[in-house]
């Protein structure tokens, strides 16, 4: 049976990167040669993902014993 320890590194595993997949795929956006935007959907762009990335630090330094390991990359 798989540990809870076990189950968090796979899913991490699986997750991870297709969140940092879909944060390239929205960075691509920026070129101003490919895509036309305002500085307001930029800054709404970047306001949105910045508040999702708070709440998931704060969900983790809110579970249990467990806080925020800011030197873990991944």
């Amino acid at each position: 049976m798989e540990t809870k320890r076990e189950k968090f590194t796979r899913l991490r595993g699986v997750r991870l990167p297709k969140a940092l997949k879909a944060i390239d795929l929205l960075a691509n956006l920026a070129k101003s040669s490919d895509y036309e935007y305002t500085a307001e959907e930029a800054e709404a762009l970047v306001k949105n993902l910045r508040g999702r990335v708070e709440h998931l630090a704060h969900m983790f330094g809110q579970n249990g014993d467990h806080s925020l390991d800011r030197t873990n990359n991944g």
